[in-house]
């Protein structure tokens, strides 16, 4: 009889026990160009799933372009060194809780010696140059353990994101910029929960006893 009670609690014990999960959501917006204003939307917990221990808010970003120079003066037959960069800063405002900022600056920083005007303004030759690899990436989260409101429910929350590009040529006067950027920004939202236990059948105990019962009677047999 130890052996059949021992069984059967042992049963209740895992079904009535629960480890926690998680659950994610992410919007994106793609390599468009700065400044731009987005609105992203995540999908909010359903609390029907069980009880919502935190919530991991977090914004990445991705900042690309080109820049080209061209000096435009033949004043001094010497060469003359510039430099520029570019990046961007990306801000989010999340369901008005939470504020994520992303700062990629500068993404680069590139220096030239560029010669006197050639004559043709292509952002190329002795007197120009452009380039375009610009590219750099950062990220930032928050994680919120309280206040869960705005993130429950069975439609989306807002993420209203910001994006502003930034660039700079520094160097000597008298010269044409060309400067041309673009932003992409991913917002996720994790959920850390603890799953709704879920109940035996009313019968599973008896059940459990009468299953443990023939499993006894067949050991007596075999005895």
């Amino acid at each position: 009889m130890k052996y059949l009670i021992t069984a059967a609690a042992t049963s209740v014990m895992l079904a009535s026990s629960a480890n926690a999960l998680t659950l994610s959501y992410q919007d994106t917006i793609t390599d468009t160009g700065t400044p731009w204003l987005e609105t992203l939307k995540l999908g909010k917990f359903d609390s029907s799933l069980g009880a919502l221990n935190s919530v991991t808010l977090s914004l990445s970003g991705i900042s690309t372009g080109s820049v080209g120079i061209e000096r435009n003066t033949r004043a001094l037959d010497i060469d003359l060194t510039y430099v520029y960069n570019l990046g961007a800063n990306i801000y989010a405002s999340v369901a008005g809780v939470a504020e994520l900022n992303v700062e990629i600056l500068p993404v680069s920083n590139r220096f030239f010696v560029l010669g006197p005007y050639d004559g043709v303004r292509d952002y190329a030759g002795q007197s120009g140059t452009t380039y375009d690899g610009f590219y750099g990436t950062d990220a930032d989260a928050a994680t919120i353990t309280s206040n869960f409101a705005p993130f429950l429910g069975t439609d989306t929350f807002d993420v209203a994101v910001l994006a502003i590009g930034t660039s700079s040529v520094e160097g000597a006067t008298n010269y044409w910029a060309e400067v041309s950027g673009t932003a992409t920004a991913t917002a996720s939202v994790i959920y850390d929960y603890t799953p709704t236990a879920v109940p035996l059948p009313a019968g599973a105990p008896l059940l459990l006893l009468g299953v443990g019962g023939i499993a006894m009677l067949r050991r007596r047999k075999k005895a």
